[in-house]
């Protein structure tokens, strides 16, 4: 057993007992925000600041502090020795927050982790995190695509048959993430499919697809209506759901225009030696506009022409360019000379011709005769014209067969015709 003599003196006893620790605190800061006020858009730049303070009772020494957003993983602090209740602050650095960051939808979280030594070189640790909310995902992409008349050499400026449109098509990533996997499509272009690059597009990127080209059909114009079409876009965000998108355009095509011209001439006249004379007529018809004509009929009425007592008989009716002669015609009771059911191609010309054996009977002519020819456009647009003199329906070529002085009538004349 131990005696334990107490100094009358001293009145009571404090042991001091080493308590070693400290406290880190880290900030985050959004010091560059250009993208969505408040959370981190690929680009942004946060700010950290790492402080430690010395919540112990003894001096630490050989303070270091280690985040792996510093550089090489190491922050850098003004001091390594901190007194009991003293604070250090280490110098700030920055990230630069990256797409991969957006793409993946975490918040920005990350450590800054401290040590020191006690007097016993002990180690005393001490940590702080931060996290820092990225964007919310939207993704999103616009297309764009025209249409240009690149061969346009019939109505300036509207689709004609044979002209041609070049499509092109381009994609932009409108949203926030990464889009990969872009496919574009559209009924115009070969195989219905466009290539286009690049085919992952980062915010803001623009793929542009290969051109394309669609000659116009004289179907699309027979139609009337405004060539439209649609390219359709699709890609995948960064958790594989579909993003699409689409643009179309519209090339108007030339206002139907159906339009017929005929012309009339009148062979040589044959004396038959009886009083009578014959000669032969050709018509010649021909689609001036820019439509397939469909119940082509060509009308002669020849009545009119030869007066009483005069008299006229019709034989020999022949047609030419897939037109079907009226069986019937006589010139008097029935003067269509077509069956009026069939077509003529846009610039195609066709020929009805038939002889007429007439009998003056002491009336000196000439006998002027014009026929008429008619056909009917797709949409119920129809045409007419009256013959000229000749065998050419628009003599100057501009298309219009009724320009003044291209509806001479076909003089029939007898006087000195040869005999059989």
């Amino acid at each position: 057993a131990f005696l334990v003599q107490m100094d009358p003196y001293v009145s009571d006893v404090h042991l001091f007992v080493n308590n070693p620790s400290l406290s880190v605190t880290k900030t985050a800061t959004l010091t560059t925000d250009n993208g969505t006020a408040g959370v981190a858009d690929a680009g942004d730049v946060i700010t950290y600041a790492v402080s430690v303070q010395n919540t112990g009772n003894v001096t630490l020494s050989g303070l270091s502090v280690s985040d792996a957003m510093a550089p090489g993983g190491t922050v850098t602090c003004p001091s390594t020795t901190i007194a009991p209740n003293a604070t250090v602050s280490c110098n700030s650095y920055t990230h630069t927050v990256t797409q991969a960051e957006v793409d993946a939808g975490n918040a920005i979280t990350n450590t800054a982790s401290a040590s020191a030594n006690d007097p016993g070189n002990n180690a005393v640790t001490g940590s702080d995190s931060t996290s820092t909310n990225v964007a919310v995902a939207s993704a999103a992409l616009s297309v764009t695509k025209t249409a240009t008349l690149t061969t346009d050499n019939g109505t300036a400026g509207v689709a004609d048959a044979g002209d041609v449109i070049t499509f092109a098509v381009s994609v932009q990533n409108t949203g926030n993430v990464t889009l990969s996997s872009l496919t574009v499509s559209d009924p115009m272009a070969a195989g219905g499919t466009l290539s286009c690059t690049p085919t992952t597009l980062t915010p803001g990127a623009t793929a542009s697809c290969n051109s394309y080209t669609h000659t116009v059909t004289q179907a699309e114009v027979d139609a009337g209506n405004a060539i439209t079409n649609t390219a359709n876009a699709s890609a995948n965000d960064p958790g594989n759901n579909a993003v699409t998108g689409s643009d179309n355009t519209s090339t108007n095509v030339a206002a139907r225009n159906p339009v017929i011209g005929i012309a009339k001439q009148v062979g040589t006249t044959v004396d038959n030696g009886n009083g009578s004379y014959t000669t032969t007529v050709t018509l010649t018809l021909e689609n001036l506009g820019n439509v397939v004509l469909s119940n082509v009929q060509a009308v002669d009425d020849l009545r009119g022409v030869f007066p009483s007592p005069v008299t006229f008989s019709v034989s020999n009716v022949q047609a030419t360019g897939g037109l079907t002669v009226n069986s019937g015609y006589d010139g008097a009771t029935d003067t269509n000379l077509l069956a009026g059911t069939d077509t003529l191609a846009i610039g195609a010309t066709a020929t009805v011709s038939f002889d007429i054996t007439f009998m003056p009977n002491g009336v000196p002519g000439p006998f002027n005769n014009s026929a008429t020819a008619s056909g009917q456009g797709p949409g119920g647009g129809s045409t007419t014209d009256a013959s000229d003199n000749g065998n050419n329906p628009d003599p100057d070529g501009n298309g219009n067969p009724g320009d003044q002085g291209e509806n001479d009538p076909t003089p029939i004349d007898y006087q000195g015709a040869n005999g059989a």
